[in-house]
């Protein structure tokens, strides 16, 4: 059985469309939420959609070609812990509040892009991982809207 066959790049790219695309947009609405629940965001939607739509396209691809998630995950946390450590570092450099504020915004990207990456890694290869993701999805938007006390439909327009 030839490894080729099976990795069919339509099939990648309606899973894409039709899986992360709709993910990304239900996150967005979270991501909105959490903004005006913690100020630690600072209220950078956009930005912070893209490193979880960059950790679930780059899984989704990754995890087309069979790869094992254990050990490809392993090395990706630990690299990115390993950044994160060395930022402390290079940022005495740059002063104490520089690099506190460099380390903060490096780690929302590294729980963001790790998220994504275990997010693709469910819709990509484990059978009811679609189900997994919209379940976890509908109870985080249940649970922040019950936080946030409602949600204002302007503030999502922005």
């Amino acid at each position: 059985m030839r490894v080729e066959r099976n990795i069919s790049p339509l099939r990648s790219l309606s899973q894409l469309l039709f899986l992360a695309l709709p993910t990304v947009l239900v996150l967005y609405f979270v991501l909105g939420q959490l903004n005006t629940y913690y100020t630690v965001l600072r209220n950078q939607q956009w930005q912070q959609t893209l490193y979880f739509s960059i950790g679930i396209v780059a899984s989704m691809l990754f995890y087309a070609f069979r790869f094992r998630f254990i050990s490809t995950s392993i090395l990706l946390f630990v690299g990115l812990y390993m950044v994160y450590k060395s930022l402390d570092k290079f940022g005495s450099n740059l002063g104490e509040f520089d690099a506190f504020f460099i380390s903060v915004q490096f780690l929302i990207f590294a729980i963001l892009f790790s998220i994504g990456w275990i997010t693709g890694w469910l819709i990509q290869r484990v059978q009811f991982g679609a189900s997994i993701v919209a379940g976890a999805l509908l109870l985080s938007c249940i649970l922040l809207i019950n936080k946030t006390g409602g949600y204002n439909y302007i503030s999502f327009l922005k």
